[in-house]
């Protein structure tokens, strides 16, 4: 399903508007936090693909208008995607449109009736209950797993320091990659997160020796420079390089590593942040305070962390009767 967004006459008069004047897409996706970029990047360039025929780069997003976004909803409800999936291509245009609209591409009156089309209402079961949870045993044989195989030495603290912060801190995968060496004080570290608001979040006391001797390891090459990165990348299978920051893409392939080397069932960085907040919650920690150290914007969020709920639920059932014909 592609060239239904924009008739031909509308592309070759937007390449024309584009010719003196910065690319919405790239203007957008600058303003956006490092942990948010990716995603909505893919949704746009998924939109560019599939209505478009063409790259993201190449789309004039500045000819959006309201009916194209009722267009983008109706697609998105033909491909059978969740609420939430259709509402964050629909916030990926509006944000596209929005940085047009600051770029002096389109009209007031244009923008705004563009901004009141409606998104998606409704929900569906999955959210912070996908993926899974990550038990006890199995963050012992992930920890154990940083020292043995191709890990071990200095690759191996990294590596454990990694687990420390994504299952004893309940970091998301970005905000591993955006700390500094500065952020790590004592036992708690500073975390930057979407939207740029900062949190302090002491360490679980395990997690807070990893990252510890990890430093440790990275200090044998000289003093820290205070905005240097606390987790780098490796070269080859011990060196660890100071100064080269590793991204999240990487983080996962870490994590991937270490599943198979633990022999675990595959998992995610999220599931690690997912177990952190279940584990606190199941530990009688009141809600506020896991919104707090989750950095979450609404508590509704952390709610939905919450599996007691659930548990409450299978009890309460247990509880009826039914007969059972042999």
């Amino acid at each position: 399903m592609t060239q239904q967004l924009f008739s031909r006459a509308e592309l070759r008069e937007g390449y024309a508007e584009l010719r003196n004047s910065a690319n919405p897409f790239d203007a957008y996706l600058a303003g956006q936090e490092a942990g948010s970029r990716p995603t909505m990047a893919c949704s746009l360039r998924r939109l560019a693909r599939e209505l478009v025929g063409l790259d993201a780069r190449a789309v004039p997003w500045h000819r959006l208008r309201a009916p194209h976004l009722v267009q983008i909803r109706a697609w998105c409800s033909a491909q059978g995607y969740a609420p939430s999936t259709t509402n964050r291509y629909l916030a990926a245009a509006r944000g596209v449109l929005g940085a047009a609209y600051e770029l002096d591409l389109l009209d007031h009156e244009d923008y705004h009736r563009a901004r009141a089309v409606r998104g998606v209402r409704g929900s569906r079961l999955g959210g912070a209950l996908a993926g899974r949870h990550v038990s006890a045993s199995e963050l012992e044989q992930l920890a154990t797993a940083t020292r043995v195989g191709r890990g071990g030495g200095a690759r191996g603290a990294r590596d454990l320091a990694i687990l420390a912060l994504l299952a004893g801190g309940g970091l998301r995968r970005a905000e591993v990659c955006s700390l500094d060496v500065a952020a790590f004080a004592g036992r708690q570290i500073i975390v930057t997160g979407k939207g740029g608001r900062e949190r302090i979040v002491p360490l679980a006391p395990g997690a807070a020796d990893a990252v510890h001797a990890y430093l440790g390891r990275l200090a044998v090459t000289g003093e820290f420079d205070a905005g240097e990165p606390l987790v780098v990348a490796t070269r080859g299978r011990r060196v660890l390089v100071r100064g080269q920051r590793l991204s999240a893409p990487q983080v996962r392939q870490v994590l991937s590593g270490l599943a198979r080397r633990a022999a675990v069932a595959p998992l995610t960085p999220h599931d690690l942040r997912r177990t952190y907040a279940g584990a606190l919650l199941d530990a009688g920690v009141d809600l506020p305070t896991v919104q707090r150290l989750m950095g979450h914007s609404s508590p509704v969020t952390t709610a939905s962390y919450d599996r007691r709920d659930l548990r409450a639920l299978e009890d309460a059932a247990s509880r009826l009767w039914f007969p059972v014909l042999e």
